[in-house]
Formats: structure tokens, sequence, C-alpha cells
């Protein structure tokens, strides 16, 4: 297909075992490509994406769209803003309802993960506040509860350290009750040295010596597909950047690795 459309921009959404080879072959091929998280279900196969795209012209994102919502683009942006004061913790929690999941999600093989699958969202957040850099991870998981879903898991929780003094912690979770008119119940808590900003219920409050306040939300302007490809006809930088797609896989993939081995893993 690649050969006879000969395609500017690919959006892979395949098997997510099939996500590296199908990106790192658009790579090789100079296509830019937009794809469905998780990029890579092991670090073997991140490799070869990260290889193709240093000696490519395309560029790469990820699917990792939460920072462009009103309410979480509002708080990040306190953070980046200088608002907050210094972050020393940001956490991140994203429960979903069960239900009945497709076969694929039942194997590590075809799902990578419970990690790998939501935490990749959580981590685009924490980048989107301005907290990249993180020197150790320790993680938990289990399957116990998962109404027969077989490997997957259905509650796991992140910690990472920094080189900074700064803490990041994400719980993933399948245990949002069945029955309520949403199917999700984001969240997101940043604490800095001026102030606290947190999302919940799709809002954004802001506690700082005067009280807490609702904050206005920023209005969506910005979406992430039609952003990305103007990046590409207009040159100016997209965020996620590849590097911060790239990064939020392999902290993931890390995170899973770090609960299935049940010890803290220190990142270089």
């Amino acid at each position: 297909m690649l050969t006879k459309e000969s395609p500017d921009l690919v959006c892979i959404d395949g098997p997510f075992e099939s996500h590296a080879e199908m990106c790192a072959e658009a790579l090789e091929r100079g296509i830019h490509v937009f794809a469905e998280k998780p990029l890579a279900l092991n670090l073997q196969d991140l490799e070869k994406i990260k290889q193709a795209l240093s000696h490519s012209s395309a560029r790469l994102a990820a699917m990792t769209e939460m920072r462009f919502t009103p309410q979480f683009e509002t708080a990040c942006s306190l953070a980046k803003n200088g608002t907050l004061g210094d972050i020393r913790t940001v956490h991140i929690q994203k429960c979903y309802r069960l239900g009945n999941r497709l076969e694929f999600y039942k194997k590590r093989s075809s799902y990578g993960g419970t990690i790998p699958w939501i935490g990749t969202h959580a981590m685009d957040l924490i980048f989107a506040c301005g907290c990249k850099e993180f020197s150790r991870i320790s993680a938990w998981h289990t399957t116990a509860g998962n109404n027969q879903h077989g490997d997957m898991e259905n509650a796991a929780m992140i910690l990472m350290t920094g080189k900074q003094d700064l803490a990041a912690s994400i719980s993933l979770e399948y245990l949002f009750p069945a029955g309520t008119d949403r199917f999700a119940d984001d969240r997101m808590r940043i604490a800095g040295t001026e102030a606290v900003a947190e999302v919940r219920d799709g809002k954004v409050f802001l506690t700082d010596h005067t009280g807490t306040h609702e904050i206005p939300l920023k209005e969506q302007t910005r979406w992430i597909f039609s952003s990305f490809v103007e990046s590409l006809t207009n040159g100016e930088e997209f965020h996620p950047t590849a590097e911060e797609s790239l990064l939020g896989t392999e902290l993931s993939l890390r995170a899973r690795d770090a609960a299935d081995q049940k010890k803290e893993i220190i990142l270089s």
C-alpha cells in the first residue's frame, strides 16, 4: 500500500503488536506517522522506531490527545506559567468501566498491558506540565477481579521520582461502576510551592493563600490530529513531540516491567 499510494502521512491504528513495525516502515520511507498508542509493546520494538526516526525526514506523534482538552490544558498551563510555583508532585487518575472487552485485551502478547495502553495518556499529561526528567520508576498491577479478562490488568499504580525532588504518580483502573452516566473518571492534581491545581468532574480548581476557586476553562481551539497536520505544513513545533511520544511509551513499558518484576527500575 505504501509503495502504491506513496502517502505523505499515515494514521496507524492496527493490531497493537504491529504498531512498531508499521511506524518504523513508514518512517523509513519518509512518511509522517500519527499513531495510536502504545507505539510498541516492548523496548526492543520501540528501539526500532527510534532508529527509523533518527535517519528519517518524517515526523512522529502518538494519539495522546488529553492535553488538548480544555480542563487539562487549563491545569497544565497553570503549572507551566508559574502560578503554582515550583512543582513538587503531580498525580493523574484514569478510571474506566470494564465492560466486556474484545479478545485481544485478554492476552499480553496482543494487548501489551494496561500500563502501556492507558498510562501513556497520563505520561503525556505529566510532560504537558513541564515535568519530564525522572530517575526512578516503580509500579504495581493486578488482574484480580478482572471478570475473566485473562491477562488484562484491571488496576495499576505507578510512582516516578525526578532528579529535582519531583514525584509523579499515576493510578489506572477499570473499576468505574457500571450504570453511571459517565464511561470514565479522569482527574489530575498538580501541587507546587505556591498553589495546587486540581481537575475533577471536567472542571479546574485552584487553591492558593486566598482559598479554593474554580478557574474558567480555556476554549478548545486546537485538536490533536488537525494540529499535527498543520505543523507539517507550517513547520511549527508540535506537542507531543516525537521525543515526548517515545519517552511516554518507554516510561510506560518500563513501569509495566517494574510491576512484573516487583522491583524499582533506575532510569538512565
